[in-house]
Order: structure tokens, then C-alpha cells, then sequence
């Protein structure tokens, strides 16, 4: 290898250096001399367009002749006089005509400041040939929402329930059945941190800075149980495997040992014996008769029955002066302990005796977080240095191994904090917001970005209003008016430009008097637009908006609601803005008359739902009310002069993802997280032939599969055309089947060989979007789609560690 150097075609030689240098210098002046050749030209073409628009405009040659016969105007009265201001009276001087140019360029500013903020109204081709009708599209990247980094994780292997912590402290529940999708939030309570979450079973249970170990209801989005720690702010949580016992480690080195009784309560047990410093990490061992913590500069085993540490291991330090902190562990069968450190170091331990196995330098920087597979042969660690580094367990001799490096990946950009290895897919999320699924084969990266899944988009279509929901406050927008024909480039120009006219917040104190804003669960705006009513985990709040010509928009708090103290799953105005249909916590659905403010209706649904009211929506005409849960239970109401039980669909193994009925024939079109959508129609109380005839196949060839179906919505110049959209594709369905059977309240199985294949429908599909939130036509020959752009996600995010590439200083 010494001898490669001296070899002529070396790529290190010094003459080949050379030559590459004076290669690159000569295609660099070739390069300037191209674009000053470039700019000449177009000097000289804009030069010559200036003059032949100034002969137009003068209207006579190169040269001016001063011959009367020459002059077209004579400036001389009847009177003989000379009347030297006759083009100013007669309205013929230059002065007095518009500057075409000015006004062009003024045009063009405008568009390319709409074109920035993402509203400009314009002819969208694809979606044009999609609906095959032409359109306008009012494309909306204006909605900004913060990032909300993922600071911990747990999972329910049961029922492939995935608990994300967020950074306000909201609690997302992820079902990972089929398509990941965020079945419930928990709002952040109180203004608590979280600092670790762990699942018993189907109870969820966090610990927090201020000194708690909480346990949730689910069904509620409350707290169901709050115990004290002892030795102050909680740091950490673990629970046996016998999910019995939970251990948190606090603020003061003490580990608090819980009990989780047959009666679902919580029982503290006691706590071991004190520590200095705090405990940063802990984990049970498989025994649940030991317990491994971590620290500053130290690893302990923990005898849960004695109280007392039976091994302390020092990790050491890089510099004399510089702890080192424990961010993390992992414990496996045999007692082998996995640390992840502060110098990011990734140290195996011997538990049984107390002494280290051999390190690894994986990182530049800390590491932040550990997951170790099921069979105890896979390990992934990353932290402040987002590499994501695998290691695998290998048999080196007869009965001696030895863990290896394997493969590693890129998906962050910015400190990963949690990651879950789930039946063979990684799951890692940090301060960048986004849930990552990395798995192989095949090579695959899927990120879900840290928007908000349920509806956090309404549009009132008559005011022509926009209402954003974000995590703790609304913004109002009115999107504005077009002129009826685009201008030359296919644009429609604003005569009326869009504008923010309300932006509403509901700042709160705790028990410690500090200020924090209310985490909003739901949101709603009405069709008329003079209402908006919001959900905290506190209570349902209203308000009146008014909005005036000539002054800014005012908006009223409505005083004496009703459901004030009571907080809302979903919210729904009726299209005549009459009725407020309120999905409360409690499980009930409450109407509540807007006139007088009084509450018309209470429907009891306990016999109709046996989980958490996911969904809700209202016809366009207000005959039917649809509510669906988690457990896929889709239930109808109708209206007559109250809301009266019409019918429950048959109840489907995946959970509803979105739902929307056609406006002409209120037929109700439902898509399930694993992609099937079905169409029922709701007069008819049946599902329709169209429904046998589409096949989840090949809606799936045309949407991305790692994400569910987010909004139905309809054409209102056609009724066999419905569009759906995920996150970044729209498809638009063209249903030419109609049922031809009479109604009935059975439900009729179709057979697959009775539809021709004639009557299959038409999909098709276009991806331009990267987070689509939202899209909904606003008039016949009008579209609203609200996007959020991932630039707008990267550049709120603080700078991430810098590294040096290869051949770079």
C-alpha cells in the first residue's frame, strides 16, 4: 500500500493535483465568460424593446419633424391665439394615460409576495385533470404550527398502542395496528413536565418535574390518580414485568417503590435507601427483584427487597473536571447492563458482579436513548449525535460473543431522545417533531411530521373564513376574492387579498401562579361565521365574532355556557348555525340551542360506544349527525324536531380515519386505517353496489401506504366524484355505479362475479404536497388545500450538532 503514492495515475500526486486545479479554474472563467456574454445579450434586448414601445407610445419615427405638415395637433384657437395648455384640456397629453410598465411591475411584486406567504389563487393543472373540470385553488402555507419535540416513549405490545410525550407535555396515543395514526391526545394538565411514561397493561402512567406519579383515564383525557414522590421532582419510571411495580427515581436520589392493586389503585410501598445525586435512568431487571439505576459518574444495582445497593459502578470521565452523566440503560436477561453516557461511550456491564465488560466510542456526543430488541441480539442507541447506531450480538467462539458494529442510519437531523424497536421497525423521535419508522429490508424511512391528525381545519364557505387550530391558540383568516379570468400567466389575481382577522388565546395561572396558555383538545367555527367555539381539558368556551366594513373584527366571550365547566371531544355546528352539537368527555352528546344558550337535547350513548368519540360530522342539509369511536362503532342520528336514534353501522375490525356525506345524495363514505373505504347510503340505510365494487388494493397503489386517509371531501358540481388525501397524495375517485335496489333496512351481500368490470371506477391520483392538513372545496369552481411545509418545521428548530464532512474544514 506504501507504494500506491508513487504510482503515475494516483489521484494524490502532486501533478495530477495541479491538473485538476487548472481544470477547474478554466471551466470556472469559461463559466464567467458565458453568463457576461448572457448579460450583454440581454442588455441589448431589453435596450431595443425600450425603444420600439417608446416610437408606439410617441407614435412617429427615429427622428421628430418640426414641418407643419408633420403636426397632427394644432394648438391654435379659432381666435388666433395660441392655447399652449389644449392637451391638457382635451385629455390627450402622456401625462395624463397610465404607466403600463409601473403598473406591471407592481403586479408582479404582488404575486411574488403571494406566491412567499403561499396564498396565491391560481389554475392548478394537476388537480384540474384530476376533478377534469377546471378549478381555482387557494393553496394555504400560512399555516405554521411549532414543532413539538418527542422527548419520551412507551409501548403497549397488547394492542400496538404507542404513548408519545411531547414537548408541552401532551400525551399522543398512536394506534401501529395497520396505518399509524394518532388515536386521542392528552393535553398537557396544569402546566406539569413530564419526565417518563410507562404502560400496565391498558394503564398509562407518567411522572413529573413538580413531584407526581400520575395515572390517566383514557376515556376522560384527565388525570385519574395523582401519588406524592418522595425526595422531590421525578426524573424517571420503570415497571416490572409483572406489571405490579412501578420504581421513580427522583430529584434527591431517592427510588420510590409503587403498587399497582387489583383494584386499580396505586399503593406506595416504601422508598430505598438515599443516593447521592439524582437518577436520571432506571430499569427493572427480568427478575423484578433488582433494579438498576443511573447517574452522575455511577451505575447501582438496587436489591428491591433488602433497600440496599448490592453493586456501584464507575463509569469514569474524558476530562478530570467533566462528569459524566448516565442518560440512559438497558438491562438484559442475564443481568448484562447497557449504559449510554454523556462522552458517548456505549459501556456493557456485568451486573452479577459489578464490573465492565468493554466500551465503545459510537458517538460525538452524548447518547441520549437505548432500545434493545426482544431476542437481546439487536441494539440501537443515539442522542445529541443523531446517527442512529446498531449493534449486533455475534458468536466469536463455542460459547463466547461479542457485540459488533452493524448498520447505521440518518433520519434526524436534530438530539433524538426516544427510540422503540417494534416487531422488527425502529421508532425514534426527537427534537426535530417528527415520528420516525426506519426498518430493513427493504431500506425504509417513513416520518410522520408533528401536526396534529384530527381536525384542526374548519371553513366557513358562505364568509369564505379559514379557522386554524393550533396546540394553544386559534387564528382566523379570511381568504379573499378573485378576479372571474386569469391574468396571462394562468393566475388569478386578488381583488380582495387575504388577511388575518382574529387571532384568540386563553392564558391560565396553575396552583404556583404561573402563567401558561390552555392546551386545546377540539374547535369549531360555524357556517354563518359569527361564531367559534373551543375545548380545553377545563371547559367548552363560545364567542361571538362580528365583523365590520370599516373597523376591525370584534369578538364577545359568551358568558353563562352552558357547558363551561365541561370539556368537549368534537364540536360541530349545525349548517344553519342554530345548534351547537358538543361531544362531551362524559361520553354524552349535548345540543345546545344558540338563540337563548340553553342546552335543547342530552342523548345518552353509553348503549352505542364503548371507547373514545373519535370522529363526528353533520350533513349539509342537518338531517344526519354521524358519530364514530375508537372501537369502530359508527352510529347515526336524524333530525326531526330533536335528534332521534336511525341506525349503527356494521362495525368493522380497523378504526374509522376520516368521514364525510355527499352533500345531493347523503351518502356516507368512511375510510379505515388500513385503507378500505366504503360508501353507505344513509336513506337507504344499506351499503351501495359502488361500495362492493372498489377495491382497497387499488386505492393503495395510488396513496402512500404508511399513512392513513386524513379527509373525505366531495365536488358540489358533480355527485359521483369524491377526492380523498393522506399526507401528501389527493385521489379523486369517479363513481358512475348508482344502486338500483329498493331500500332496505338489511344490509345485501354482493357478489364479486355480479359487478361487471365495466362499472369499476376510475381513481386517480396526484402528489404535489409534502403535509397536506387539509383540503375541502370552498365554492363550485373553488378548492382549498392547507399545507404544511417542512422548511417552516426546520427553521424554528435551534441549530443541530455540527459536524465536519469529509474534505472539509
Amino acid at each position: 500500500m506504501n507504494i500506491l503514492p508513487k504510482k503515475r495515475w494516483h489521484v494524490r500526486t502532486k501533478d495530477n493535483i495541479a491538473r485538476v486545479r487548472r481544470d477547474e479554474a478554466k471551466a470556472a472563467e469559461e463559466e464567467r465568460l458565458k453568463q457576461e456574454r448572457a448579460k450583454l445579450a440581454e442588455r441589448e434586448a431589453r435596450t431595443q424593446l425600450l425603444r420600439e414601445r417608446a416610437k408606439e407610445r410617441l407614435k412617429t419615427s427615429d427622428f421628430i419633424s418640426f414641418s407643419g405638415e408633420a403636426a397632427d395637433v394644432s394648438i391654435q384657437t379659432q381666435g388666433g391665439h395660441v392655447n399652449f395648455f389644449q392637451d391638457f384640456e382635451e385629455g390627450i397629453d402622456e401625462c395624463k394615460k397610465a404607466n403600463v410598465e409601473h403598473d406591471k411591475e407592481k403586479r408582479e411584486e404582488q404575486e411574488q409576495y403571494e406566491k412567499k406567504i403561499g396564498y396565491l389563487t391560481y389554475l392548478g393543472q394537476d388537480t384540474n385533470e384530476a376533478l377534469a373540470r377546471m378549478v381555482k385553488l387557494h393553496d394555504v402555507k400560512f399555516y405554521k404550527p411549532d414543532p413539538r419535540a418527542i422527548y419520551y416513549m412507551a409501548l403497549q405490545k397488547a394492542q400496538h398502542k404507542l404513548a408519545v410525550v411531547r414537548s408541552d407535555s401532551s400525551i399522543e396515543i398512536w394506534n401501529l395496528k395497520h396505518t399509524p395514526y394518532v388515536e386521542e391526545i392528552i393535553p398537557c394538565i396544569s402546566n406539569y413536565n413530564i419526565q417518563g411514561v410507562v404502560w400496565s397493561t391498558d394503564r398509562l402512567f407518567s411522572c413529573t418535574l413538580e413531584g407526581f406519579l400520575h395515572e390517566y383515564n383514557l376515556a376522560t383525557l384527565s388525570v385519574k390518580d395523582s401519588q406524592t414522590l418522595v425526595g422531590e421532582a421525578g426524573y424517571c419510571l420503570d415497571i416490572n414485568k409483572d406489571n405490579c411495580n412501578i420504581a421513580v427515581g427522583t430529584e434527591n436520589g431517592y427510588l420510590n417503590i409503587f403498587e399497582l392493586t387489583d383494584e386499580n389503585e396505586i399503593k406506595f410501598v416504601k422508598f430505598l435507601d438515599k443516593q447521592e445525586g439524582r437518577i436520571l435512568c432506571l430499569k427493572y431487571d427480568h427478575t423484578g427483584k433488582f433494579i438498576i439505576s443511573g447517574s452522575t459518574d455511577v451505575i447501582r444495582v438496587w436489591n428491591v427487597d433488602t433497600g440496599s445497593a448490592i453493586h456501584k459502578m464507575t463509569t469514569g470521565r474524558t476530562q478530570l473536571q467533566k462528569s459524566t452523566i448516565v442518560w440512559c440503560l438497558e438491562v438484559m436477561k442475564d443481568l448484562t447492563i447497557i449504559t449510554g453516557d454523556s462522552r458517548g461511550k456505549l459501556t456493557f456491564w456485568d451486573g452479577k458482579i459489578g464490573s465492565q465488560i468493554e466500551s465503545y466510542q459510537t458517538h460525538k456526543a452524548d447518547i441520549l436513548a437505548l432500545t434493545l430488541s426482544e431476542d437481546e441480539d439487536m441494539l440501537f442507541c443515539a442522542g445529541v449525535d443523531p446517527v442512529l447506531m446498531s449493534y449486533a450480538k455475534v458468536k466469536i467462539k463455542e460459547q463466547n460473543e461479542k457485540w459488533v458494529k452493524s448498520i447505521q442510519r440518518k433520519v434526524h437531523d436534530h438530539d433524538v431522545r426516544a427510540l422503540l424497536l417494534v416487531n422488527k421497525k425502529l421508532y425514534s423521535g426527537g427534537i426535530d417533531g417528527y415520528l420516525a419508522c426506519s426498518y430493513h429490508p427493504p431500506r425504509t424511512i417513513v416520518r410522520y411530521p408533528p401536526v396534529t391528525q384530527n381536525n384542526c381545519i374548519t371553513l366557513s364557505r358562505s364568509e369564505r373564513l379559514l379557522l386554524l387550530q393550533y396546540p394553544n391558540y386559534l387564528d382566523v383568516w379570511n381568504l379573499g376574492t378573485t378576479s372571474k379570468t386569469p391574468n396571462e400567466n394562468g393566475f388569478y389575481n386578488l381583488t380582495n387579498s387575504v388577511r388575518k382577522l382574529l387571532h384568540l388565546e386563553r392564558p391560565m395561572k396553575n396552583d404556583s401562579q404561573e402563567k401558561y396558555t390552555e392546551t386545546i383538545i377540539c374547535s369549531s367555527l360555524s357556517s354563518d361565521g359569527q361564531w367559534i367555539a373551543f375545548s380545553s381539558i377545563l371547559g367548552c368556551r363560545l364567542y361571538q365574532f362580528f365583523r365590520y366594513e370599516d373597523d376591525k373584527p370584534q369578538i364577545k366571550p359568551v358568558k353563562s355556557f352552558p357547558l363551561e365547566s365541561e370539556a368537549c371531544i368534537r364540536l360541530n355546528f349545525t349548517p344553519d348555525s342554530k345548534e351547537l352539537i358538543a361531544n362531551m368527555v362524559s361520553g354524552n352528546i349535548v345540543a345546545v340551542n344558540l338563540d337563548d344558550l340553553t342546552i335543547k337535547q342530552t342523548i345518552e350513548t353509553s348503549a352505542y360506544f364503548s371507547n373514545v368519540v373519535l370522529h363526528s360530522t353533520i350533513s349539509s342539509n342537518g338531517k344526519y349527525l354521524v358519530v364514530a369511536d375508537i372501537a369502530s362503532n359508527v352510529v347515526v342520528w336524524s333530525k326531526h324536531s330533536k335528534w332521534k336514534y336511525y341506525y349503527t353501522l356494521p362495525r368493522y375490525n380497523c378504526t374509522p380515519t376520516a368521514l364525510g356525506i355527499q352533500p345531493t345524495t347523503s351518502s356516507l363514505w368512511i375510510a379505515y386505517s388500513d385503507h378500505k373505504v366504503i360508501e353507505y347510503s344513509l336513506p337507504q340505510r344499506r351499503f351501495t353496489e359502488f361500495s362492493q365494487t372498489l377495491d382497497t388494493r387499488k386505492i393503495e397503489t395510488h396513496i402512500n401506504k404508511d399513512f392513513p386517509i386524513r379527509n373525505i371531501t366531495f365536488d358540489l358540481n358533480n355527485e359521483n366524484v369524491v377526492v380523498l388525501h393522506d399526507d401528501s397524495n389527493i385521489v379523486v375517485i369517479n363513481n358512475n355505479v348508482k344502486s338500483a335496489e329498493s331500500p332496505s333496512k338489511k344490509v345485501k351481500k354482493f357478489k364479486s362475479s355480479e359487478v361487471s368490470k365495466s362499472n369499476k371506477p376510475r381513481i386517480t391520483s396526484l402528489k404535489k404536497y409534502q403535509h397536506l392538513v387539509h383540503l375541502e372545496m370552498l365554492a363550485d369552481d373553488e378548492i382549498v388545500a392547507v399545507e404544511v411545509s417542512p422548511l417552516s418545521l426546520m427553521e424554528k428548530l435551534l441549530p443541530c450538532l455540527k459536524q465536519n464532512t469529509f474534505g472539509t474544514k
